[in-house]
């Protein structure tokens, strides 16, 4: 991400928040309930990788006309001031709601004849929602105390986004079923912001059926950032089931997806994380309850057999080419002195030919999953990523972590460099010179120790057994189950 589209990024959120709530309550209402909160994460995350909303937010074009008046008002927002796609007139904007509500009725007709197919599902005391197999990693610790307790729900998924997910909960034989829709499958009466999103008020039915068929004490999200998730959090609320949302990782920097969360309470890692919530979620309340996959922290640098290791992503929203091919050669010129460990993200996994890049270099080994995060952090002697939240997982297991930041960012949020918990370098070279002081210097690496702990201290409040246990013990105390 250059600096240009951190901009951006950030515009985008503040826009997207500021025209939903300038419209009256009334016009998102679905079934008497809000549902401003999960379009705009649909809409965040459908333009945050723009170019050409990007260019115009720079100022280099016209932003293009999107398809409701609720978006074109946000990017009339963003762009304001630089030339660029005025606010439609009074009189466009109506035309605008009766084209729009015109499409979403049609579109809702014609769901009224469709019945989602699947068993009706069993009743349980906990529902679990997750948009990805990578979550069950987090949440496998806590539900090995909770034995019995949970259902997994993929009412709302498609059946393309469930197959993984049903193969991953078949191999840990975890339930889970998609529920019919049954009685909702009748539209209910939609506000006019969201007539255009009919999708969102399907994906709502589903939820409210899947809770009409479990019956749960309480829903827990994981993340949470989602449409998805915001429609389930929505759905459960407007029925009176607590809703807990699992802290599962970290943002370079919070964007819109994490500003305006409905929740009865949200599962930090620690007290550090909780307040940085705070400014765009008053009244949220936390609980603090550590972070599961990191086993017992270390004091110390310990030498032997630990390795460099690099936490590869890819060129997504945040890396851009330059910073991911810097990236590349930093794994290559350290290899190419001593061993090192890669580790992929599950989100973004290697392309063939970067794998084989890498695979060739001597020495390299691979530490991908199903390897835990805890034993590849216990075998690293620093750890080496762009922007990953295992930059703030290393600090909690006490090894040092390197920021790679070729295209000079503002530091991350909690910043590890400014707590003298971390190391940065802007270029290459500055980049293979921090990684071999790291390998050689042992006094040097010691002296970060107690910054380290202090960081840990402050964003951490648990790891390993006793994390699970805090978290477990939230979700039944939460659930009014203990």
């Amino acid at each position: 991400m250059s600096e240009g589209a951190l901009a951006y990024s950030e515009a985008l959120s503040g826009a997207l928040w500021d025209s939903a709530f300038a419209l009256p309550d009334f016009a998102w209402s679905y079934r008497g309930t809000d549902l401003r909160r999960g379009a705009v994460c649909e809409a965040y995350f459908a333009l945050r990788d723009d170019l050409t909303l990007q260019a115009a937010f720079a100022g280099q074009g016209e932003a293009p006309r999107q398809r409701t008046p609720f978006l074109n008002a946000a990017i009339a927002r963003l762009v304001r001031g630089r030339g660029t796609c005025a606010a439609p007139p009074a009189f466009a904007r109506q035309r605008g709601w009766l084209r729009a509500g015109g499409a979403g009725l049609s579109h809702l007709w014609k769901r009224a004849q469709v019945r989602q197919g699947g068993r009706s599902a069993s009743g349980g005391p906990i529902l679990i929602q997750v948009r990805h197999p990578k979550a069950l990693r987090t949440l496998a610790p806590l539900l090995e105390l909770l034995k019995g307790r949970f259902r997994f729900g993929l009412s709302a998924m498609s059946p393309a986004e469930r197959a993984p997910l049903e193969a991953a909960l078949q191999t840990r034989d975890w339930p889970a079923e998609a529920a019919p829709l049954g009685r909702y499958a009748l539209p209910g009466l939609a506000g006019p912001a969201l007539w255009a999103e009919p999708r969102l008020q399907r994906e709502f039915d589903l939820h409210l059926a899947e809770l009409s068929a479990c019956r749960p004490k309480i829903l827990i999200l994981v993340e949470g950032n989602s449409r998805l998730d915001s429609l389930a959090a929505s759905a459960a609320r407007s029925v009176g089931v607590p809703v807990l949302c699992l802290q599962h990782g970290w943002p370079p920097r919070l964007h819109a997806g994490f500003r305006q969360f409905e929740l009865s309470a949200f599962l930090a890692w620690g007290e550090g994380f909780a307040r940085l919530l705070l400014p765009m979620n008053p009244g949220l309340r936390t609980i603090s309850v550590g972070n599961a996959l990191l086993a017992s922290t270390r004091t110390q640098p310990q030498s032997e057999g630990q390795l460099p290791t690099f936490f590869l992503q890819s060129v997504c929203h945040g890396i851009t080419s330059k910073a991911f091919e810097g990236f590349l050669q930093l794994i290559e010129a350290t290899a190419q002195r001593r061993p090192v460990a890669v580790r992929s993200h599950p989100s973004y996994l290697p392309s063939d030919a970067v794998r084989r890049r890498l695979s060739a270099l001597p020495g390299l080994r691979w530490r991908d999953v199903p390897v835990p995060l805890s034993d590849v952090l216990a075998e690293a002697r620093v750890t080496i990523a762009i922007h990953s939240t295992t930059i703030h997982e290393s600090v909690a297991a006490g090894v040092l972590p390197l920021v790679l930041n070729v295209d000079g960012l503002p530091p991350l949020q909690p910043d590890v460099v400014a707590a003298g918990a971390g190391v940065e370098a802007q270029t290459l070279e500055a980049g293979v010179a921090l990684v071999e002081r790291a390998c050689s210097d042992e006094r040097w690496l010691r002296g970060f120790a107690p910054k380290l702990a202090a960081f840990r201290d402050e964003f951490f409040v648990a790891g390993g057994a006793e994390a699970a246990k805090l978290g477990a013990d939230a979700i039944l105390r939460e659930a009014g189950l203990v």
